[in-house]
């Protein structure tokens, strides 16, 4: 068969099962007046990164061909200010194998993959945005929260002075605070709700941790667990710096991140991160280096809760 037919065959199978199994945000659209020539075949995805590692897997390859927007771009950087569309564009676009010897059928299991991974990650936001379950899920996964439950007997329950926990969820730690001095803040409106329910003696606030609103060295002991792995390194480091502020000089700050699991064996743990709404999971040189940045080092340790691997930092402001 000709290329072109071959070619063309291909283009049918994709747009096909695209548009059945893929939503409509995810797909470029076309203009009324007239067809793409489809020399790409380019769809949007907000967790880019995680797709096109989770393909790899799969054994399919992705490219990014534009990861600058035209206005970045050497010849034309300041010229055009700030396009912010262009600029989110140009985070999400990928390119699909599209190719004159892509079979119908390498084409349709493409668009399939695509769609059962879009599937679960839908099942996961759906969990996570469901505190009582998500919490269950946690609870088993992390073998009952006892690598953290140790973590905070020994690191932060005998800290004395105002203590601020920063996504702190749904309170999974708060029985360790005395109510008095203790603030627990996120940005999940869902989970300061559940954690007021269970803890109504304990405050709970419901802020974004770039702009956390308290004064200037309000605090003793800050920790955050988990949360990083959540955010790019420059929200990171306005979070940082905040966190900086709040905190009195010489204060205890703890953090304790997500890694990648350091045995092959560990396959529950590898899936999880696969799938994890965090999408920037880092090894621990990273987040050395990350959070290095802002605090002073006292020590750092590996830790190991259920299924999950972590790396625990404790600094000094």
């Amino acid at each position: 068969m000709p290329p072109r037919r071959l070619f063309k065959h291909a283009l049918n199978s994709y747009t096909w099962n695209a548009k059945r199994r893929l939503p409509k945000s995810a797909l470029l659209r076309e203009n009324r007046y007239g067809r793409a020539v489809y020399h790409l075949f380019v769809i949007r995805a907000v967790q880019r990164d995680r797709l096109c590692a989770s393909l790899r897997k799969a054994g399919v390859e992705t490219l990014m061909h534009y990861p600058l927007p035209v206005h970045k771009q050497k010849a034309f950087r300041g010229r055009a200010g700030h396009l912010p569309e262009a600029e989110k564009f140009a985070r999400q676009i990928l390119s699909l194998p599209l190719y004159p010897e892509l079979s119908r059928r390498d084409a349709a299991h493409i668009a399939t993959l695509l769609w059962r991974l879009r599937m679960i990650q839908a099942l996961v936001s759906r969990l996570a945005r469901t505190p009582k379950i998500f919490d269950f899920l946690r609870w088993l996964l992390e073998g009952g929260f006892a690598g953290h439950n140790k973590l905070v007997r020994e690191e932060l329950q005998n800290a004395s002075g105002n203590i601020l926990d920063l996504g702190c969820g749904t309170g999974i730690f708060v029985p360790y605070f005395d109510p008095n001095h203790y603030v627990g803040v996120d940005i999940s409106e869902e989970y300061v709700k559940a954690a007021r329910r269970k803890f109504p003696s304990h405050r709970f606030e419901c802020v974004d941790a770039e702009r956390l609103g308290f004064a200037g060295s309000s605090f003793d002991a800050c920790f955050v667990a988990g949360v990083f792995h959540h955010l790019d390194d420059k929200t990171s480091g306005q979070v940082l710096r905040e966190l900086r502020r709040v905190l009195k000089p010489g204060g205890l700050f703890v953090v304790w991140e997500d890694i990648p699991s350091p045995v092959s064996w560990n396959f529950v743990g590898h899936f999880v991160h696969a799938h994890d709404e965090g999408k920037h999971i880092r090894k621990p040189e990273e987040y050395r280096r990350l959070l290095g940045a802002y605090f002073h080092t006292e020590k750092e340790y590996y830790m190991r809760s259920g299924f999950m691997d972590y790396i625990v930092f404790r600094f000094r402001s």
